[in-house]
């Protein structure tokens, strides 16, 4: 049989459970303290490591960026003058169709050797050679049966040869 005699006085009880107490809430800050101090060092050295690698990637950016600045020059005029087309052809989408079938009605024995558009007269100006004199005339033909187009001017002094004929056909659009 076991007998627990506690012979202490009870104000020394108390002194006893307050002096286990703080010693206990001690044991727990100084545990977490060293917790802390070696999550502390380990965020330090992480740090330390990160920044190390940040100075490598400018480091290598640097090389990089002086490599090939010559490059990115060229990108960077490519890049505004691709800009600067697609903001002057936002006016002029619907070009694109009226050319598309402008091109579809072009015989084989026809070169158009290029193509002037003046907008602010709604004209169309068609330099090139034709083989013969009825595959101009009949090119002339097929153009006025375009609904876009108002009227299809030949001089007549381009028709006076038979083969190989160099024309300027004047297009007025509607």
């Amino acid at each position: 049989m076991i007998l627990n005699l506690n012979l202490l006085p009870h104000n020394k009880k108390k002194e006893l459970k307050i002096l286990t107490r703080i010693n206990l809430i001690k044991n727990f800050f100084v545990h977490s303290f060293s917790l802390l101090f070696i999550f502390l060092c380990f965020l330090l050295i992480f740090y330390y490591n990160l920044n190390q690698q940040l100075n490598n990637l400018n480091k290598s950016r640097l090389l990089i960026s002086s490599n090939f600045a010559e490059y990115n020059k060229e990108i960077e005029d490519l890049n505004k003058n691709i800009g600067n087309i697609n903001l002057a052809g936002e006016r002029y989408h619907e070009l694109v169709p009226k050319l598309l079938e402008f091109i579809q009605t072009v015989p084989e024995d026809i070169k158009i050797t290029s193509l002037s558009l003046g907008l602010d007269k709604k004209a169309l100006f068609l330099p090139g050679t034709a083989k013969s004199r009825d595959a101009l005339l009949s090119f002339g033909e097929a153009l006025k049966k375009i609904p876009w187009i108002k009227s299809v001017e030949i001089p007549k002094t381009q028709l006076l040869q038979k083969e190989n004929i160099s024309f300027n056909i004047d297009v007025e659009l509607r």
